[in-house]
């Protein structure tokens, strides 16, 4: 992992060329061309035919006649890169005009042939060659008839050899064209277009390479670094991602050793092969130098961008003796970083058995989301003054089949990397409005709060669908209140507050969950259609106890008040903690003080009990 300066010159800061043509190589075959001189019978006789054209051509000063009859037919009018696709244009009729003088020697053809690849990639069509042939042809025809001094076979010979050449170039071309869109197909599949790295297809190979070609003794480590994609990256225009993604790439090429590969894995993924590690340490040191490179900003167009990257490794022997499994062992190690809230992982036999619950996990919960098995147990939300409960907050519970309950967080976190959040979302409101229709046939005139997530903002059929289960079930949108995280409604932030302002339309009530956990700020809250503000557990639990948690809080509630926001604290424990709220202003309360939460049916009789007296069964 030791710096290379040298490599500068390969990878500027700008990074690495994504021009195609570079790992383009066209090998013309000389057998095989030969073999065209004899199909076309370009023999003696020919040869000596088109040298009498030649001297016929110089003398009328052909080849500047034949390329203006060229220039009706120029395609770089039409291109995207005009100025670019002139000058390959100019450069390749300046040498095809010159057919007449051709000596029939592999140099001539390898230089006419790397002038017409360069046209075809500046996205001239490979036809346009048949319309220079055709009137090269007819160009050749009129000066051979217009020169009366040699005897008509002679001039019939001419003709001939012209149009058996012309016919010639454009096999030979023709032939080169096929085998560069070849190349580009083969190109296409072995490297990624948007960074010019070669993709996982190689990196398997190589690692494959790099584990056959090891030293007894000897440790190969390939790395995994992901970078964490925010809504930063997320609204990027793709011209800019691409250079910040360049500049990504040349940082860490630059801190590699020569024998070390880069490749591009998934979107913002970049797989790194280290082959010839002396010792099974030397990759955590790799990883840390990797990750350190993210501790500098990228600076592009003037502005500075921060990436965060997490890294999981694997390494041969140790984690397996194929490129594959090595491969699979290195992602897994980054997913078990990203659920620990750690920037790296080294592969470990554990994480195989992590990996095998957590795909059991996903697939049970798949089969109850399609069989319609979770729950919604309902937590109390009691008015701080009255003791009266018109709230309460809905909190998904599921059991896997191994008995095993499963924390919601885990939950949500399986729905979004399976691709399902949606219809988790659709079945979460459409739950909780068919809970808000029961209770109200039995009298109970709640309100009910649920969880939605940052993903649930970037959904643009979120009020639609709301809007249809709270019709469907005839419920008043404002019995329905949407807590979201402060770092989910700034996540994507101008999208976000369409979304929130589309519900708030709907007449649904916004609550900010997990106040001063995040990025609490009075320029975001006052502008953000919000109707209450919940102060964290984590403040509230050591309220009777920490007079730091006590101030914290009463700023918190003067706060909210001041922004006309209701407060709700959850986590209330203990009665004293209940009375200091209660003295602050906080207007409703939360927590095992009061009730744990509880099934649909328990939550029922727990507040018809309670419903005529409902301060005295809280004394």
């Amino acid at each position: 992992m030791d710096p290379h300066p040298e490599r500068s010159e390969l990878f500027p800061e700008e990074g690495v060329s994504l021009d195609a043509r570079e790992n383009l190589q066209i090998v013309i075959d000389f057998a095989a061309v030969q073999a065209r001189l004899e199909e076309f019978e370009i023999d003696g006789r020919c040869r000596a035919a088109l040298r009498a054209f030649c001297e016929i051509a110089a003398a009328a000063d052909f080849a500047p006649t034949l390329r203006e009859a060229w220039r009706a037919l120029d395609p770089s009018t039409q291109a995207q890169d005009g100025e670019g696709c002139a000058l390959a244009v100019a450069c390749f009729t300046d040498l095809l005009s010159r057919f007449p003088n051709w000596d029939f020697t592999p140099g001539w053809l390898n230089t006419l042939t790397a002038a017409w690849l360069e046209v075809l990639a500046a996205g001239v069509p490979a036809d346009w060659l048949l319309g220079l042939a055709s009137r090269s042809l007819d160009r050749s025809m009129t000066l051979v008839c217009a020169d009366t001094r040699a005897p008509q076979p002679a001039r019939s010979d001419m003709v001939r050899a012209v149009s058996k050449v012309n016919l010639f170039l454009c096999a030979v071309l023709g032939e080169a064209a096929s085998g560069y869109q070849h190349s580009l197909h083969v190109h296409a599949e072995e490297f990624d277009e948007r960074s010019g790295l070669p993709n996982q297809r190689q990196a398997l190979a190589v690692l494959d390479a790099a584990i056959a070609g090891g030293k007894p003794g000897e440790h190969v480590a390939v790395v995994v670094l992901r970078i964490e994609v925010g809504p930063v990256l997320l609204r990027m225009p793709t011209a800019l991602s691409r250079r910040l993604l360049r500049q990504m790439i040349g940082r860490v090429h630059r801190a590699l050793r020569p024998r070390d590969s880069l490749f591009l894995g998934a979107e913002w993924e970049l797989v790194v092969v280290l082959p010839a590690l002396a010792s099974a340490a030397h990759v955590t040191l790799a990883v840390t130098r990797l990750l350190h490179l993210f501790d500098a900003a990228f600076p592009v167009l003037g502005r500075e961008y921060r990436l965060t990257a997490v890294a999981g490794a694997a390494l041969f022997p140790e984690a397996g003796n194929e490129a594959e499994p090595l491969l699979q062992g290195a992602r897994l190690a980054l997913h078990e970083a990203q659920r620990n809230g750690e920037r790296s992982e080294i592969f470990r036999s554990e994480m195989d058995h992590s990996a095998a619950r957590y795909a059991a996990i996903e697939q049970g919960f798949l089969q109850a989301l399609r069989d319609d098995r979770l729950e919604l147990y309902l937590q109390p939300q009691i008015d701080s003054s009255t003791g009266i409960c018109d709230h309460a907050e809905a909190l998904l519970r599921w059991q896997h089949a191994a008995g095993e309950s499963i924390a919601p967080q885990f939950i949500v976190e399986i729905a979004e990397e399976a691709g399902v959040s949606p219809q988790f979302s659709r079945w979460l409101v459409t739950r909780a409005a068919r809970t808000l229709a029961e209770f109200a046939l039995e009298g109970i005139p709640l309100n009910l709060s649920i969880n939605l997530t940052a993903n649930d903002l970037r959904d643009e059929e979120l009020p639609d669908m709301i809007e249809q289960a709270l019709t469907i079930w005839n419920v008043p949108a404002d019995r329905l209140t949407l807590e979201l995280t402060e770092s989910a409604m700034i996540s994507d932030e101008q999208h976000s507050l369409g979304i929130l302002h589309r519900l708030r339309d709907l007449g649904c009530r916004l609550a900010v969950d997990d106040f001063g956990t995040g990025y609490s700020s009075m320029a975001y809250l006052r502008q953000l259609p919000l109707n209450e503000l919940k102060i964290d557990q984590l403040f509230v639990r050591r309220m009777d106890e920490s007079p730091q948690d006590r101030e914290i809080v009463r700023s918190m509630i003067q706060l909210a008040q001041g922004l006309r926001l209701e407060v709700v604290a959850e986590g209330v424990e203990t009665r004293a903690t209940w009375q200091l709220l209660t003295g602050y202003g906080c207007q409703r309360v939360q927590g095992y003080y009061f009730s744990k939460p509880i099934a649909a049916p328990e939550f029922i009789r727990w507040w018809q009990e309670r419903r005529s007296d409902p301060m005295r069964l809280l004394e």
